[in-house]
């Protein structure tokens, strides 16, 4: 058996086919208002940068964002 996937769905319908019709800053991350393609039911999400320990890179912090990471939020 397959895992279930996960991410966002429409509440509506089901389908997993959003469009971003606005996007705004707030503190520690984003927040987008989303509209599913099929039926139009809108939604908001609130998106926020989750700090990894795992998987770090010789001489950097533990918890430190790179550039990367920070220029997907913008």
């Amino acid at each position: 058996m397959s895992p279930k996937p996960t991410g966002l769905h429409c509440p509506g319908c089901g389908k997993r086919a959003f469009r971003t019709l606005d996007s705004r800053p707030v503190h520690g991350g984003q927040r987008r208002r989303r509209e599913c393609v099929s039926c139009g039911f809108r939604v908001t999400t609130q998106e926020s940068i989750v700090r990894s320990e795992q998987a770090q890179r010789p001489g950097r912090k533990a918890g430190q964002e790179t550039a990367d990471s920070m220029r997907a939020l913008r």
